[in-house]
């Protein structure tokens, strides 16, 4: 007659039981231990050692021709009545070192001068556009400031760094 599963796995455990004792344990968790600190080791000198091999963008030297073949760049900063921080912030967008560079800021219902700051920066750099929000959209904000009409013409034309804050400063090469 054939035993019940349960049967062996019942007589399975008891025979672990019996047969482990407790320096054992202690022994299987240190050893446990001991290989995940060394997966961990490992995995950490291969991310250090591969960093030396690369270089950053930043450092690297293109030929003229090449910083032009770049892909765009489009940076997208929300401002609601940011008029004392707007014009640092985007300054300090515009002083990045980007070639292909567009930052697309949206004045979203300010009813203090952030708008009249946004146009007038927009008018002194053509890479600044300026899109004014009245009214909140029923289809989405995202929707509004990726498309706009019926044939749908992108707003943004490059790759989207879509979270810049207005109090955020960035550096020079932090595009690249």
């Amino acid at each position: 007659m054939p035993q019940s599963s349960e049967s062996i796995l019942t007589r399975l455990w008891s025979f672990l039981l019996s047969s482990v004792t407790v320096s054992h344990l202690h022994v299987m968790h240190t050893l446990l231990a001991a290989g995940a600190l060394l997966v961990w080791l490992v995995g950490i000198t291969l991310l250090v050692r591969g960093r030396r091999h690369y270089r950053r963008l930043s450092e690297m030297d293109f030929l003229p021709d090449e910083m032009e073949n770049l892909p765009t760049l489009s940076i997208l900063v929300p401002a609601c009545n940011e008029g004392a921080t707007v014009e640092k912030a985007m300054r300090s967008l515009l002083a990045l070192d980007y070639p292909n560079l567009e930052i697309i800021a949206v004045d979203d219902r300010s009813i203090d001068d952030t708008g009249a700051i946004l146009d007038r920066l927009a008018a002194e750099d053509s890479r600044l556009q300026v899109l004014h929000i009245s009214e909140l959209p029923g289809a989405g904000l995202v929707r509004t400031m990726r498309f706009r009409g019926r044939a749908k013409k992108r707003v943004a034309s490059g790759c989207s760094l879509p979270t810049q804050t207005s109090i955020s400063r960035p550096m020079p090469s932090a595009a690249r």
